[in-house]
């Protein structure tokens, strides 16, 4: 709709227009910035992974990219016991609330955004090294579930919803330890990932996208496996409702 910049006939027309222009340009609920950016999931394994030279290197280069477009972020650790694990961090919201930003001043929340993004990569860094569990192994699922559970408690569950996963997905323990096993068949993929279903182990990771940086350090230890491991690992989280998976 075209608003007519002047009228001779009506005294202070121009600053009423002027007025009605500036509330028409005020975003409506806060920041623009904030509009659409997803709910994300962090997991971090605190288990084998950890002892890569190279991990807090890969949390580090891929971390916070990925944190710049959330607005809220779950954390979650893999360690023996992943679930009901000690080490613990708290979720993130990453803009600014009505408290810290009552003027909704552009500045503030930059300054406020800026300060949350470092806790993100502080809170994964402090999982990574976490020695509070005493449990053995790697549950790896149990970390994804851990996620998917927290993430049913984001504010915004209408965005995209998107995590990143910081492991070698070398699980070791319960129904899923990949050291028994031989995955090169098809059949026995499929006959695992039903077991995780009937068993009501697959995480709920319905319409989500899924990065994993550190898979491939598993060539370091294994690499005869890593293929059919890769594509155990594809299918289970094709399972769980995955929309979009990479492994790296």
């Amino acid at each position: 709709m075209r608003i007519p910049t002047s009228s001779p006939r009506i005294p202070g027309f121009r600053r009423t227009l002027a007025a009605l222009a500036a509330v028409l340009l005020v975003p409506a609920g806060g920041c623009a910035s904030e509009s659409d950016r997803a709910m994300c999931g962090v997991v971090v394994d605190s288990t084998g992974f950890a002892e890569y030279a190279t991990a807090k290197d890969l949390i580090r280069r891929h971390l916070g990219g990925f944190a710049d477009g959330c607005d809220w972020v779950g954390l979650a650790a893999i360690t023996g016991n992943s679930v009901g694990t000690p080490c613990q961090v708290a979720s993130l919201r990453l803009y600014a609330s009505d408290r810290e930003n009552p003027n909704r001043n552009p500045k503030i929340e930059e300054a406020v955004r800026a300060e949350k993004l470092k806790q993100v990569g502080a809170g994964a860094e402090k999982l990574l090294t976490c020695q509070d569990d005493p449990s053995g192994g790697s549950d790896v699922l149990g970390g994804l579930r851990a996620v998917g559970d927290r993430m049913k408690s984001a504010p915004k569950p209408d965005r995209d919803r998107e995590i990143v996963v910081f492991s070698d997905l070398m699980s070791n323990v319960g129904v899923l330890d990949l050291n028994e096993s031989d995955y090169g068949e098809e059949q026995v993929r499929k006959d695992k990932v039903r077991e995780l279903r009937e068993k009501h182990l697959l995480p709920d990771l319905a319409d989500t996208a899924v990065a994993v940086h550190g898979f491939n350090l598993l060539s370091e230890r294994d690499p005869d496996r890593v293929p059919q491991l890769r594509l155990l690992w594809t299918e289970i989280f094709t399972a769980a409702g995955v929309r979009e998976l990479t492994i790296d």
